[in-house]
């Protein structure tokens, strides 16, 4: 037996060991496809840092986050790991459920781990793109070829704050039974396939939707002299499923309700659900991706803009157009089980509209609070060939950047509004910027983490002048861990 033993140990340890050596010499992947998201690099301790005089080797070192840092790297680098990873999809595809001939649910697909950041155009290396200098451009001077819309109330000076009032619940039309079901209510991650589309099944907990309305209300109250609105966001599942999918602890309308009914004095509450649910048989969501689609944000823009008291303008009035093959995030999740593939043969189609005063902005994305490292960009990238097949959504602002500062030289109203969200937010901010002389769009998962820049939010809001504050967070992100790192913006 001690040969036995001894043959295994062996037959274990040297491919392990030659495997680690190897890792330490090969070239190292700096992207992953299959879960979209840039890989750790090697922790560095050049003479470059240490003469820097900001970074210290010896701290670095004994605190532990060289070892923290050295292991990640390692394990986003280690041999073979996609196709190991990629074994592994394979056999956790044995757990899923079908449900009946046109509906499969997948458990434990989605990880909604909010500390990753997102991505960007900057991140991606297969994206050819020409917006990579880093000085930031001039506005552009009116020409015989660009035209502006007809002035509109946004050329006059706005009241400076708008009205808050109690929230109201919003009934069901259809008269649906929103009391808990008995369900334990936890976010499962699991996927419902239903036909050719795949969804989030969502799970909004009482605590954390109330801890939501709280985060924000700490907002308002660190600046109450600025304009504070609640933007929550329903996802997909909440229109495109049977109704059972939209009861209970499972309803969207609930847990905005609660969320909103929670929200302390001050802060405005903008009805998102009500526009949505009165337009679902439009194309508002992506079947292989998560997000949104931009018509789906345009309703919630219509509500948004009658909280902020604005007029928003008609859907028709945009210049618009689509960029066809766009396979999402959630393909990406469930491509090992057999029902995939109705996703993968039938891609979404994406659908902009550029912005009114699109000819007149000038957008800027910055890697920290004090405007550092500049990069160019666009509110909305029209040519969508530059974009891979499942990223064609990063179009609208080339993806999750930490700070935008998007400025429009034709609207003259003394308002500065400031975005706080996650990747939902980037198809509402092209409508948002034809109603401020400037906007700045911050992503909470940038900042205030480890190895991040910091950031203090109210601190921001007053050294820039802020008039208004949306924060934007989609179902889910209202629900989860988003919220401790927007908390963590708000000393």
């Amino acid at each position: 037996m001690k040969k036995w033993y001894t043959a295994i140990t062996v037959c274990f340890v040297v491919p392990l060991f030659f495997l680690s050596i190897w890792a330490f010499f090969d070239k190292d992947p700096v992207f992953s496809e299959s879960e979209n998201r840039r890989l750790a690099s090697k922790p560095e301790l050049g003479l470059s840092k240490v003469f820097s005089g900001d970074f210290s080797p010896i701290k670095y070192i004994t605190s532990g986050q060289f070892g923290k840092d050295f292991e990640k790297y390692y394990t986003d680098t280690f041999p073979f790991r996609e196709r190991i990873m990629s074994a592994s999809r394979t056999v956790n595809s044995l757990y899923y459920i079908t449900l009946s001939n046109r509906t499969t649910s997948v458990e434990g697909g989605i990880d909604h781990n909010w500390e990753g950041g997102g991505q960007n155009i900057f991140d991606r290396s297969d994206i050819v793109t020409d917006t990579q200098n880093t000085t930031p451009p001039t506005t552009p001077k009116p020409t015989e070829s660009t035209s502006a819309p007809e002035t509109t109330s946004e050329t006059t000076p706005e009241p400076a704050t708008t009205v808050s009032t109690p929230w109201v619940p919003v009934t069901h039309p259809e008269g649906q039974v929103d009391e808990p079901t008995g369900e334990k209510p936890v976010d499962t991650g699991a996927i419902i396939i239903i036909d050719d589309a795949a969804m989030e099944h969502y799970y909004g907990t009482e605590s954390n939707l109330k801890a939501y309305a709280e985060a924000i209300t700490r907002l308002k109250n660190a600046v109450p002299d600025v304009n504070v609105f609640a933007v929550f966001c329903p996802t997909a599942i909440e229109f495109n499923a049977p109704s059972a999918y939209q009861a209970g602890v499972r309803s969207q309308l609930r847990a905005m309700n609660i969320a909103y009914e929670n929200l302390g004095p001050g802060v405005i509450p903008v009805d998102t659900w009500t526009p949505l649910y009165y337009h679902k048989t439009e194309y508002l969501y992506f079947r292989t991706d998560h997000h949104w689609t931009q018509r789906g944000a345009y309703y919630a823009y219509t509500s948004f803009a009658k909280a902020a008291g604005f007029t928003p303008y008609d859907i028709d009035s945009y210049r618009t157009g689509a960029i066809p093959g766009f396979v999402g995030s959630m393909y990406r999740y469930v491509k090992d089980v057999p029902q995939s593939a109705a996703l993968k043969n039938n891609p979404d189609t994406v659908e902009y509209f550029l912005p009114q005063y699109n000819d007149y902005l000038t957008a800027v994305s910055y890697s920290d609070a004090k405007m550092n490292g500049a990069r160019t960009i666009k509110v909305i990238y029209e040519d969508g060939s530059k974009f891979p097949t499942d990223w064609k959504y990063g179009i609208f602002l080339g993806g999750d950047h930490p700070l935008v500062h998007i400025q429009n030289s034709q609207v003259k109203n003394g308002r500065k509004l400031l975005v706080t969200k996650e990747s939902y937010g980037n198809a509402l901010i092209p409508f948002l910027v034809d109603h401020f002389e400037e906007v700045f769009v911050i992503d909470p998962r940038n900042f205030n983490g480890e190895g991040k820049p910091s950031l203090d939010l109210p601190s921001f809001v007053k050294e820039h002048g802020v008039t208004d504050i949306a924060c934007v967070n989609y179902a889910f992100s209202a629900t989860t861990g988003f919220m401790n790192i927007f908390n963590k913006m708000i000393p």
